[in-house]
């Protein structure tokens, strides 16, 4: 009973996380990395909504409380056995693997030259890095899972809970010394963070995800990489058309003009506007 009680508390927890979190979030400035994970799929901090504002200070209270009962919860349950998805049965995964990467961090020579060490993205994220990690919204656990190889491991995962960004920046100045090379970075990225993302997709826009084209589940996926699965309020009005629309009829010009009408969140933000083109033009490609 108590277990199943953590459990509840948790999803309640993590219901008011999405709301209040998971929406686009004032970004550092359009002109910093391409696209860094969720954090950066804001519009421009000048034009952000005064409640928008409010999200960001209820998310440096709620995420480490919900983290905390995950964390607790990791520990008492035992692991559950990996999902049975493998990224090599996808056959989008090579497409929306580059569409991220080029994104996230441009190439990887400009990861190596200016993106090996940690990020403030701004918003709700925490500290940020390799191709779009953000371990603020990661348990200890999940960060020793997916980063276990790094010598830095243990440093990293002290970043679990760190949100909002007056908190990431204090982080970040006591860890400016770590860095992850590009192939690391990249590693972590395909047995960690895109199949989980592809998960994340799929989950989000159900049976109609199955009627998709490889091409469209990749587009899809970049878009939930950057934007994240929120469907709640009007800046996620194109989401919920795309999951009760577009993708139970596989209907690719539907899901892609959807995704270009998201523009409109972002009028003088070129990259996250280029972004969305190049996100609905992959979905658009035959199969």
């Amino acid at each position: 009973m108590a277990r199943a009680s953590c459990l509840l508390v948790a999803l309640l927890l993590s219901a008011l996380v999405i709301g209040c979190s998971a929406s686009a979030l004032p970004s550092a400035d359009p002109s910093v990395p391409p696209v860094f994970g969720q954090a950066q799929a804001a519009a421009e901090a000048a034009i952000a909504p005064p409640v928008e504002v409010a999200q960001v200070s209820t998310a440096e209270v709620v995420v480490p409380a919900v983290l905390a009962i995950q964390e607790h919860i990791q520990a008492a349950l035992p692991a559950l056995p990996a999902p049975a998805f493998e990224l090599e049965q996808w056959a989008g995964a090579a497409v929306a693997s580059d569409l991220i990467v080029r994104w996230e961090v441009s190439s990887p020579d400009a990861y190596t030259r200016k993106w090996q060490g940690l990020i403030c993205p701004g918003g709700a994220s925490g500290p940020t890095g390799g191709i779009g990690f953000d371990f603020g919204h990661q348990t200890p656990a999940d960060i020793r899972t997916a980063w276990g190889r790094h010598a830095d491991v243990e440093r990293l995962a002290t970043a679990s809970g760190v949100v909002g960004d007056a908190n990431c920046r204090d982080w970040i100045s006591r860890h400016q010394d770590i860095r992850i090379p590009y192939a690391f970075a990249y590693d972590v990225f395909q047995s960690a963070s895109l199949p989980a993302y592809r998960q994340g997709a799929e989950r989000a826009l159900g049976e109609g995800w199955h009627r998709l084209t490889p091409y469209a589940q990749a587009g899809n996926t970049s878009l939930g990489y950057n934007r994240g699965w929120s469907m709640r309020g009007d800046r996620n009005r194109e989401k919920r058309v795309i999951r009760d629309d577009c993708a139970p009829r596989g209907d690719v010009a539907c899901n892609a003009g959807e995704i270009r009408a998201m523009k409109r969140l972002w009028p003088t933000v070129r990259g996250l506007r280029d972004r969305r083109e190049d996100e609905a033009r992959t979905v658009e490609l035959p199969a």
